[in-house]
């Protein structure tokens, strides 16, 4: 066999190895979803990248994510699934932000908000007290985004940084928006 070959031949098997990586993925996301028990996951921004850790059964789980989505704050929190026979095998829910104590935040709406390309987030643009503030969120269940309405907004009144839009006006406190 000549060298381009082997090299050809190597490059076709690595490229192999990684659709059935990925494909092996998505399942697993999928067999999460409709298996898997839920916890809340903490998160903890560092650099590029997304520590989250959640507690099952008085055990705590620690995972890394790299190149989350921009603008995530230290202390927030969102829903995590959880493999009830594995607990470390786990997928953190950016579309299920969780407010923990509602008397921590406060409302305005959106000034804006369009959807992403090729991308399952929203942009949207809010402002407090005269600063304008931009938030990335993933809606849940795939929903229709109209880019001429104003939706609501909660935001932690201690960091406005922190920011949910709370699509169907009904907020939920402990548990997933």
């Amino acid at each position: 066999m000549t060298k381009n070959r082997l090299t050809i031949l190597l490059g076709i098997l690595i490229l192999l190895f990684f659709i059935y990586q990925y494909n092996k993925s998505k399942i697993v996301y999928k067999e999460l979803l409709i298996k898997g028990d839920k916890a809340i996951a903490k998160i903890h921004p560092m650099g590029s990248n997304l520590i989250f850790d959640y507690t099952v059964n008085g055990r705590i789980f620690t995972h890394k994510v790299s190149k989350p989505f921009d603008g995530l704050q230290e202390g927030e929190y969102y829903e995590v699934i959880y493999k009830r026979s594995n607990p470390d095998e786990s997928e953190i829910l950016f579309s299920n932000p969780i407010i923990m104590n509602i008397k921590e935040y406060d409302s305005t709406n959106t000034i804006s908000i369009r959807d992403i390309s090729l991308n399952p987030a929203v942009v949207f643009t809010y402002q407090i007290n005269g600063q304008e503030f931009e938030r990335y969120q993933i809606p849940m269940d795939k929903q229709a985004i109209n880019e001429a309405k104003s939706y609501l907004v909660r935001y932690l009144i201690k960091n406005p940084k922190v920011a949910y839009i709370i699509f169907d006006q009904k907020p939920r406190t402990g548990a997933s928006l």
